[in-house]
């Protein structure tokens, strides 16, 4: 069970009682720290029953209590799993005591909002870890578990990346003990530290090497019982009752093996007699030996030493010590210098620990002066008095190694990690063939690759310990580091275990069963660990299972609509290497009793999933719409597990239709009507596309960017539907826009088609039969939405359909009320902020085909956005768009295959210096909100507060009038000298006037845009005013008058006039302020930059210097390639920012 213990648990899962002996093997493994996020989140927070499941459970949140960043995982995972928003947390800073921070977090739980409890820590990392501790144990009901141990230092660092490397400063190893594991609960009382060795009489000792005696270094067979030999000169004698006396063969320059009678000295009297200056009767040896002595003392001065679990031939021989390191280049150098001399000098070889035979030399000299710095670091670092400073003395007791991992060993190797600055050497497992048909164990030999992803650079571990490979990246503790990966790595796939205990790991049998484990979610977990699984060429190269829908469905017949509430199969299809298999091979393979078969002449392994596929091939149906969902995104997820999946038959008939370009399909034949209207290219590839897919029953989203006509392709559209009489067609737009939309009507198609304007307060649909359409916009749809929906439309058009993005709206749940054919939503920014947003536009198009909302946000939003892996992120973003590739178009105005006739466009950004009344405002509104935000420091008016700041200063930075009046009347008409930025706005504008061209100035607030309105007109600007303030009937005769002559300025905000507005009459635009949604900025620049503009476009922003609008900008980079990367990025949540941010957003940094 040690290699299928997730699918275990998925099985007592589904069986849903958890008993004793299962609850055992449970607490087992989380107190060995072997249970995955996945497995905690499992026993924490999915309800089963049983007598095991409250001490099982218990000890799981014991569990994430040591670790606390366990915690973010665990409730990341359920949330996604669950479909609920992620986990927020909010913070504060305290003035007092030792810890820094407070943290609470929350999740809305279904409908229900949970929160924790407000949590301290010492720096926000932690703080926010402890939080979300609590909401975890509240969650789960466990809050007595945690009790207040949340209260001290918990955990260290989660798993990294170990190929990336980690520069930082080296903390003082003091600081890590603090966090040690605590001594006396290390081991059971019946073991006990071994005894170091009887050394003789230190002033005899000295004596011996005041004559010329050699010194040499005994690392001893285990850690702790290392010693330094003084050879016996001959006028000594030899009384071999001396203590401490032995006999010990000494290997000499060119090999020769001499036997020497030997004094054995103390490491730490050893270390005080020659830490000092060299007397004159010292031997070359002796002199070496003293430099060793020198170079570790000082690098324990300077803090570099680590703890560590030292190896040993036998586990139950390691004992706790400590190392010098990390092992910098510098050091690398002086240990290689003091190694070269020691190889003409006589050594000693070590012992094995059960005989007393000599061992092979084990790593040359450089081995033998390494094992000497690292005794003086153990012997010297835990000296008399050190624990007077720290209390117990970490590693002063042995470690239980019955344990399935030492906590011991775990927390000394997450010291050194975060103490080590060099990536990890890149490990390469290669798993044999079978050397029988009936092995049940395969060798699995450790190989070392010289450069990552480059598996042509490797060499045995083997031939690297023992110099017979030149390795490069060869380093004094490259098998300290390597064995440190393989134990990291043996978290996760614990076969790695005894190739992790090993001094120097070169290879490991496996079982079958582990290695089957490697072909599926143990290989992942090593890839991640920084260990690539490679096989032998006689392995093949992949067995894997996919999901096979659809078996026997019916092909689309003509222009029928696919019935998406059928019922349709599903099966296992397993491939060999891409190959599928018969139906034979298949159940020849479910018969195998071992894992490791020989089929196609290839050998493969049978991990427990794959056995369990072949032997249950059937898979309960789903529907159509379930299938047409996970087929489109290449997909399907089962008890947590991805596959791949295939249609077959009829439905793979429809995947390949609505997978095939609109290019492909050829044009329907045209009415006399249609042609009367001239398509560009890509509008006719549109029109086709719309026709193939509603054929089929499903609706459509055309996004295509703003200013590239999806006005046109909607008539055209339908005309084409006219004469099938599918009833008439409804267009829901803003109210500014119908005006429009009657033009495009009666320039395109004045003669065949019937229009109704359902607007004002003599609406009516009296006259409309099977061919008209009926312009209204969102407001009188929620007004008279009962007279629409008395009616069955056979076409409904959403244009700027970003309007009904929010589905908890009155207007996206009327619109999605109203009975329809066929429904087609026309959207430039179908992503405004958050990829969420997509699914109710979706949803509108085609009710209940994406799923829930929920589902759809946790299964396609949300792995883009949490995702901190690229790959993994980009593979999510490229199973969305295969899902919307059949139901939204959309093209770029930049794509050459569009061939638009439009001239370029130039960006901007003019920098204008504060003046000395705005910095004055600025600093005087930061001082009071930061006083407001301590007086309520229980958080209630905090987002309030932040709000409050932000807009007032985007205010001030516009014009001091703009912030201490509202009243336009009284705001006077030269800002020049309060509010820099409006000169500017003049001299762009004057010389647009010189070259007879006209301008469009966009702001964000409308009393501004009456302000710049009076300021413009006195400079002499002919200025009009466009704003909601303004009638329809006003609205379209400022459009008018401002197409009528050139050299104009129309001041406007995004809001109201960014969207379905087309002058191209102008081809300057002025972002007075910036918008803090890029999507409305480039709404705004399109009204200009579409087609029918003939000239460059120039498009200036306009920011202060040293303002929040220059921090902002920063973020608008950020958020301008939402739609096209699918990357929620929505704005700025105030109260999600800490005090210290929210003042460094809105600080003051004045500049010329």
């Amino acid at each position: 069970m040690s290699q299928g213990f997730p699918a275990w648990l998925r099985a007592v899962y589904r069986r849903g009682v958890l008993d004793e002996e299962c609850a055992a093997e449970v607490q087992r493994r989380a107190r060995g720290g072997l249970l995955a996020e996945s497995d905690l989140r499992a026993l924490l927070l999915v309800p089963i029953d049983g007598p095991g499941v409250s001490a099982a459970r218990q000890t799981a949140m014991q569990c994430v209590v040591r670790a606390p960043h366990l915690a973010v995982s665990i409730l990341s995972i359920h949330c996604q799993s669950a479909g609920f928003f992620p986990p927020t947390a909010k913070e504060r800073r305290l003035e007092t005591g030792t810890q820094n921070f407070a943290a609470q977090a929350s999740v809305i739980a279904g409908e229900n909002p949970v929160t924790g409890q407000w949590r301290c820590g010492p720096t926000k990392k932690v703080a926010h870890q402890r939080a979300h501790v609590d909401l975890l144990a509240e969650l789960a009901g466990l809050r007595e578990a945690i009790g207040t141990v949340l209260d001290r230092k918990l955990g260290g660092p989660p798993l990294g990346n170990p190929r990336v490397p980690r520069a930082r400063e080296d903390p003082d190893p003091v600081d890590g003990l603090r966090g040690a594991p605590v001594a006396e609960n290390a081991a059971p009382p019946r073991l006990r530290l071994r005894e170091r060795p009887v050394a003789t009489a230190w002033p005899l000792v000295r004596q011996a090497l005041s004559h010329g005696a050699d010194l040499v270094f005994d690392a001893g067979p285990v850690v702790g019982q290392a010693t330094f030999l003084c050879t016996v000169p001959a006028a000594f004698g030899t009384d071999r009752a001396q203590p401490g006396f032995v006999s010990r063969p000494l290997l000499f320059p060119g090999g020769e093996l001499t036997q020497f009678d030997c004094l054995r000295a103390d490491v730490l009297e050893v270390t005080h007699a020659l830490a000092g200056p060299p007397e004159p009767g010292w031997s070359d040896a002796t002199r070496l030996w003293a430099s060793v002595i020198r170079l570790a003392l000082e690098m324990i001065s300077n803090g570099r030493v680590v703890p560590s679990v030292a190896e040993a031939r036998h586990p139950r021989d390691r004992q706790p010590a400590w190392q010098v390191g990390p092992i910098t280049a510098e050091l690398r150098e002086r240990l290689n210098r003091s190694a070269e001399v020691l190889a003409d000098l006589p050594r000693c070889l070590r012992l094995s620990g059960w005989a007393g035979e000599p061992i092979e030399d084990p790593a040359n000299p450089v081995d033998a002066v390494c094992a000497c710095v690292d005794a003086v670091a153990d012997r010297f670092v835990p000296a008399p008095g050190f624990r007077y400073l720290l209390g117990p003395v970490p590693f002063a007791a042995p470690v239980d190694y019955t344990d399935p991992i030492s906590p011991l060993q775990e927390w000394t190797d997450g010291v050194q990690e975060a103490l080590d600055t060099e990536p990890v050497v890149p490990l390469i497992l290669r798993i044999s063939e079978p050397h029988t048909d009936g092995a049940r164990r395969l060798r699995a030999t450790l190989r070392l690759a010289a450069l990552p992803d480059s598996p042509d650079t490797a060499v045995d571990a083997e031939q690297v310990w023992n110099r017979h490979s030149d390795f490069p990246g060869y380093s004094p503790d490259l098998a300290r580091r390597v064995a440190r990966t393989l134990r990291r790595a043996a978290r996760a796939f614990p076969a790695l275990r005894p190739l992790g205990a090993q001094p120097q790991p070169e290879a490991v049998l496996l079982h079958l069963s582990d290695a089957a484990a490697l072909r599926g979610k143990a290989g992942q977990e090593l890839e991640r660990a920084g260990i690539t699984v490679e096989w032998h060429k006689d392995w093949a190269a992949d067995l894997s299972a996919q999901v096979v829908l659809g078996t026997g469905s019916p092909a689309p017949v003509g222009n029928g609509v696919f019935g998406l509430g059928e019922i349709l199969d599903r099966r296992w299809q397993v491939t060999l290497d891409g190959v599928a298999l018969t139906e034979d091979e298949m159940d020849a393979l479910a018969a195998q009793a071992l894992p490791c078969v020989r089929t196609h002449n290839r050998w493969v392994l049978l991990d427990e999933d794959i056995r369990q596929q072949l032997r249950n091939r059937r898979l309960p149906p789903i529907t159509t719409r379930e299938a047409l969902l996970e087929v489109l995104s290449g997909r399907v997820t089962l008890d947590g597990v991805s596959y791949a999946c295939t249609a077959a038959d009829g439905l793979a008939e429809l995947i390949e239709e609505l997978r095939s370009s609109p290019d492909q399909t050829a044009m329907p034949p045209l009415s006399p009507e249609l042609q009367n209207t001239t398509l560009y290219p890509y509008q006719q590839t549109a029109l086709n596309w719309l026709n193939r897919l509603t054929a089929r029953g499903f609706g459509a989203l055309l996004a295509d960017e703003m200013g590239i006509g999806k006005t046109i392709t909607a008539l055209a559209y339908h005309l084409c539907r006219q004469p099938l009489s599918l009833g008439p067609t409804l267009v829901l737009c803003p109210t500014g826009l119908i005006a429009n939309w009657t033009r495009e009507i009666q320039r395109r198609t004045p003669a065949v088609t019937k229009l109704i304007s359902y607007a004002g307060p003599q609406r009516s649909l009296t006259g409309m039969d099977q061919g008209s359409i009926v312009l209204t916009s969102y407001a009188l749809l929620r007004q008279d939405f009962e007279m629409l929906n008395a009616h069955f439309w056979g076409l409904i058009v959403a244009d700027e359909a970003q309007k009904i993005k929010n589905p908890a709206t009155a207007t996206a749940r009327l619109a999605r009320a109203l009975n329809a054919r066929t429904r087609l939503a026309l959207t430039g920014t179908a992503v405004e902020n958050w990829g969420g947003e997509l699914w109710s536009i979706l949803d509108w198009c085609n009710p209940g085909l994406f799923g829930p909302r929920s589902q759809f946000i946790a299964r396609y939003v949300r792995p883009i956005e949490t995702s901190t892996d690229p790959d993994q992120a980009e593979a999510a973003r490229q199973r969305v768009q295969k899902l919307l590739l059949p139901f939204v178009l959309r093209r770029v105005k930049t794509d050459p295959a569009l061939n638009l006739p439009l001239p370029d466009k130039s960006h901007t950004t003019h920098t204008v210096a504060l003046s000395k009344e705005q910095v004055s405002l600025l600093e005087g509104l930061l001082r009071d909100t930061q006083q407001q935000i301590r007086a309520c420091p229980d958080g209630r008016r905090y987002g309030q507060l932040a709000l409050h700041l932000i807009l007032s200063s985007r205010k001030i930075c516009n014009s001091p009038d703009h912030f201490t009046r509202e009243n336009p009347a009284v705001i006077r008409a030269n800002p020049d000298e309060a509010a820099r930025r409006a000169p500017k706005l003049h001299q762009l504008l004057h010389q647009a006037r010189e070259q007879g061209e006209s301008a469009l100035v966009f702001t964000n607030f409308t009393v501004l845009g009456r302000l710049l309105t009076a300021y413009l007109k006195a400079r002499g600007h002919r200025t009009l005013r466009y704003d909601g303030s303004l009638s329809p009937r006003q609205q379209t005769a400022v459009l008018e008058e401002f197409t009528a002559r050139e050299g104009q300025v129309l001041v406007l905000t995004p809001q109201k006039g960014g969207v379905g507005l087309n002058l191209p009459h102008a081809n300057h635009v002025i972002h007075y302020d910036r918008s803090w949604n890029p999507a409305l900025e480039a709404q705004a620049n399109d009204r200009v930059h579409r087609i029918g503009q003939k000239r460059h476009v120039h498009i200036h922003y306009l920011i202060s210097a040293g303002s929040i609008e220059e921090r902002i900008a920063a973020l608008l980079e950020r958020k301008s390639g939402l739609v096209d990367a699918f990357m929620a990025s929505g704005e700025l949540d105030y109260t999600r920012l800490t005090e210290t941010e929210l003042i460094a957003l809105c600080a003051v940094t004045p500049r010329p």
